[in-house]
């Protein structure tokens, strides 16, 4: 499984550049503008890598001028990654394209975002009062109209750096806390993520032969730590992305479709796993991580799928399954009423379209009339391990309704729809990812980063339509959970180390009488 969190993160950027419009009440339409509209003042690009310096892709941004007087902030993002799946690899390209329109003022107008990855194309584009916004979403599946009530005490990166950068040039402390809007609440509700801005300092930044003078700024989104170096219009010219990835403005960069693009392989060095598919109840591992020693952010913590002891670089895991018990095995089918902190997980979502007609009308024919809940979910799970091959989606992590459609996907498609086909018939589900300690067809054990699902039934289950299984062994370690509606929900730490420096070694294991 393989994820990016690159478009979430340079459309947080965007957005957050933003500032909110005064008096008007009703949102302005966002307008088709061509290049000719648009007298460019300032031109940057600058070059995307991993933290470990591979290149992933590159950012030009740009600062125009409209005819009006209004200013808008610009950037093509193109990225590529090589899959790697079982010996064969494959180049995916994306394209994504955003503008973000200011008045005189400094003020926010509109906003409009375009994904392009091969045929599927995603679009978002809002108009903004000081109290509304009219939201315009489009993806496969999808295609929504939204008028949402902004919250009075909505503010942007933008206006917060504006602000602390008058402070800053008086000799006053730089530093101030907010709330902003990020793009699932926009999307979705009016939900604020919390965040703090300061500007660490002056600097200068040497480029074209030139020394220009810039400002160190650090930007923490609910946690998520952005450090970067901008000049006094907020326009970057480095950024780092919480050790993950960085950005950093070059003179000359290649052709996207001439540079050499590392394979962002799944597979995770492992040893010391007998080659059986037996259930395992219990798996003792040790994790050893090159190159983050003493590091303050931890990559495993302990969950309900393990216990975790860290030294150093190395971590001591305890696996453990998630088997229903008897009372889950007997819960009617139709459920009643589920708690609340729960019922958020029957709601559609980008990635899950549950109230999309082929969804429900795939769901319904599939699930009958069975007696418990989950009689229901293992008949969804059979389905899609029979049903959708395994192997590289339509895009890098294309939607439950492309899935359905193409019958292929990896981890990723596998978990969408099979939450998709839950939610459509009353089941609360959710994807969740991680590691998976696993054996090959050949008999090779191995490891892997991967997602898979949990099911409510009384309590949270593992369901994984890859191997396929309804209640998982003690083969899976939790990184993530889905969390509807929260920034980076998906993302952590862990995503952004590359395998090779990762290595698994078991110490101890047990086997179950339940399985073969």
């Amino acid at each position: 499984m393989i994820r990016c969190g690159t478009v979430g993160l340079i459309w947080i950027v965007l957005l957050a550049s933003a500032g909110v419009r005064a008096g008007e009440e009703e949102a302005p339409t966002v307008p088709a503008l061509g290049p000719e509209d648009t007298t460019e003042l300032a031109r940057r690009t600058l070059q995307l890598t991993t933290a470990q310096g591979e290149p992933l892709g590159e950012k030009v941004i740009t600062r125009g001028r409209l005819a009006g007087g209004e200013i808008v902030y610009g950037s093509v993002t193109n990225s590529r990654v090589t899959l790697g799946r079982g010996g064969s690899t494959e180049v995916r390209e994306l394209e994504i394209r955003c503008a973000a329109c200011f008045d005189s003022r400094g003020v926010l107008l509109w906003v409009r975002n375009e994904w392009h990855e091969g045929d599927a194309s995603k679009l978002l584009q809002a108009g903004f009062s000081h109290t509304r916004a009219q939201v315009q979403y489009t993806a496969p599946g999808i295609n929504d109209v939204t008028q949402l009530d902004l919250p009075a005490r909505w503010t942007t990166d933008r206006q917060v750096f504006q602000r602390l950068l008058k402070g800053f040039r008086k000799g006053e402390v730089a530093t101030e806390q907010y709330d902003a809007i990020n793009e699932e609440a926009i999307k979705t509700s009016g939900v604020l993520s919390s965040r703090s801005m300061t500007i660490l300092g002056e600097t200068t930044l040497e480029h074209g032969g030139q020394t220009l003078s810039a400002y160190r700024v650090k930007t923490d989104i609910s946690g998520f730590e952005i450090t970067s170096v901008v000049d006094e219009h907020f326009m970057p010219m480095q950024i780092d992305l919480a050790g993950r990835m960085k950005l950093e403005w070059r003179d000359e960069t290649s052709p996207p479709a001439d540079r050499e693009v590392p394979v962002r392989s799944a597979a995770i060095p492992m040893t010391g796993l007998p080659p059986t598919e037996r259930t395992l109840d219990r798996l003792e591992l040790t994790a050893s991580v090159q190159g983050i020693g003493e590091a303050r952010e931890e990559l495993f913590v302990s969950s309900r799928y393990q216990d975790v002891e860290r030294h150093g670089g190395d971590y001591q895991l305890v696996l453990r399954g998630s088997h229903p018990s008897d009372a889950q095995e007997r819960l009617p089918y139709p459920l009643g009423s589920v708690p609340e902190d729960v019922s958020v997980y029957l709601d559609p979502t980008e990635e899950s379209q549950s109230d999309n007609p082929g969804i429900l009308a795939c769901a319904n024919e599939l699930v009958g009339s069975p007696g418990t809940a989950l009689e229901a979910t293992r008949l969804i799970a059979a389905w899609v391990s029979r049903n959708i091959e395994l192997g590289h989606g339509t895009r890098m992590q294309a939607s439950a309704v492309e899935c359905l459609e193409s019958k292929v996907g990896d981890c990723s498609e596998h978990s969408a729809l099979t939450v998709a086909l839950c939610r459509a018939v009353g089941i609360p589900a959710r994807s969740v990812g991680g590691v998976v300690c696993f054996v090959e067809g050949d008999g090779t054990a191995e490891a892997g980063r991967h997602a898979w699902v949990e099911v409510w039934v009384g309590g949270w289950i593992g369901v994984d339509t890859t191997r396929p299984v309804v209640g998982t062994d003690a083969r899976y370690i939790l990184l993530f959970t889905e969390t509807p509606g929260r920034l980076l929900s998906e993302s952590s730490h862990f995503d952004w180390i590359r395998t090779r420096d990762l290595h698994l070694r078991v110490d101890g294991l047990s086997y179950s009488r339940r399985g073969p």
